[in-house]
């Protein structure tokens, strides 16, 4: 399911991943993911995206934070969500 979600077009935030259709790069939904955002408050603040979408950031996106020391591993998913 990830890839027909997240796009990556030179256009569109210099290259970086994105949530199709969107100008939402993945690594700023994984931060919000960091910082404690709920999966209902991301979707409240951002009604454009889905709970797929979400889903393909946390399982397709980079690991995260980029060029730190965090353990967590590539693919990890910190966001509980629900399977539909």
């Amino acid at each position: 399911m990830g890839q027909e979600r997240i796009e990556v077009n030179p256009a569109i935030l210099v290259g970086k991943p994105v949530i199709k259709g969107t100008r939402l790069a993945v690594e700023f939904l994984l931060e919000l993911i960091a910082e404690g955002w709920s999966t209902d408050e991301i979707l409240r603040n951002y009604p454009q995206l889905t709970v797929d979408d979400l889903r393909a950031a946390t399982r397709n996106g980079p690991s995260f934070p980029p060029n730190s020391d965090d353990s967590r591993q590539a693919g990890s998913n910190p966001l509980e969500i629900p399977e539909g």
